[in-house]
């Protein structure tokens, strides 16, 4: 009896080590890559102070810079999973999971973003809701990367174990 339990409390620190090293290690993915993906922006704000005009908030949403760094950081995932899906998650996620968190999530973001986007091309730039704006580029960054850190940690830790 004490063996079987003891046999149970390693296992059990096996799957919470596993979890915890693919979560840091999703973690460090998705910083990194924010980092890189981002890194424009950090340009274009180090550009505008030595010349003197620096960029507003506002100008960096119209931009879409965020926005298109969001697509590509959810696409990135979708893409990835399209050629990881064989060897790593063979029969590890069932298919409505696969259909919505892979494909319907990073959809309705590309949608979202490219609806924001449209608006903002659209609007006159004096009628443009930058609060709205805001709210809805956040959104889509936060969906983005909380999908990324989901899909990376399943994929780290499928990966190990």
């Amino acid at each position: 009896m004490g063996m079987n339990l003891l046999g149970r409390v390693v296992s059990l620190l096996k799957i919470v080590s596993d979890v915890l090293y693919a979560f840091l290690k999703s973690l460090c993915w998705n910083f990194l890559s924010s980092a890189a993906g981002l890194f424009q922006v950090f340009i274009i704000l180090l550009f505008s102070v030595f010349i003197n005009n620096m960029m507003s908030l506002g100008d960096i949403l119209k931009s879409g810079i965020i926005l298109f760094f969001c697509s590509a950081f959810v696409s990135a995932s979708v893409i990835d999973y399209w050629f990881m899906r064989k060897k790593f998650f063979k029969n590890k996620i069932s298919g409505f999971v696969e259909v919505v968190f892979i494909y319907a999530v990073p959809l309705l973001v590309i949608l979202l973003i490219a609806s924001v986007y449209s608006g903002l091309l659209l609007s006159d730039e004096k009628n443009i809701d930058m609060a709205g704006v805001l709210n809805l580029t956040i959104i889509c960054f936060t969906i983005a990367v909380g999908h990324s850190l989901i899909y990376r940690s399943l994929y780290f830790y499928f990966r190990r174990s």
